[in-house]
Formats: C-alpha cells, structure tokens, sequence
C-alpha cells in the first residue's frame, strides 16, 4: 500500500484513506452522517485514535 501511495503522488494524485473518502462523500451530499459509518468500521475491526475519530467528526460537523 505504502509503494501505490509513493508512486500515485509522484504521479500527481491525491491520496485519501476511507476516512477521507468519508469525508469528501459527505462534503459532496451522497451521505448525511459519517459517525455511524465510522462506529460500524471500529464494531469491524478497523481501529483509528480517538483523536483521529474526534478531528474526523469535527471536520464533518458531527462533534
């Protein structure tokens, strides 16, 4: 993954992680929330800080 990131931003590309695509999904009006999207990635397995959580959904209002 760390190689495909290296080469898209030599590449020109922005990079995003789900969180980010969350984000841009929502900004763009295709979801409402992301705090449910985000709480059923955690009940997956997916694990972010809690920091990261809390920064993420001030970012989407939600906080």
């Amino acid at each position: 993954m760390k190689k495909a990131r290296t080469y898209a931003k030599l590449k020109g590309y922005t990079c995003l992680g789900s969180f980010g695509v969350l984000l841009k999904a929502k900004e763009k009006g295709l979801i409402s929330e992301i705090k449910p999207l985000l709480e059923i990635a955690q009940s997956n397995g997916i694990r972010r800080s809690k920091n990261l959580i809390e920064l993420i959904l001030r970012e989407a209002n939600e906080f």
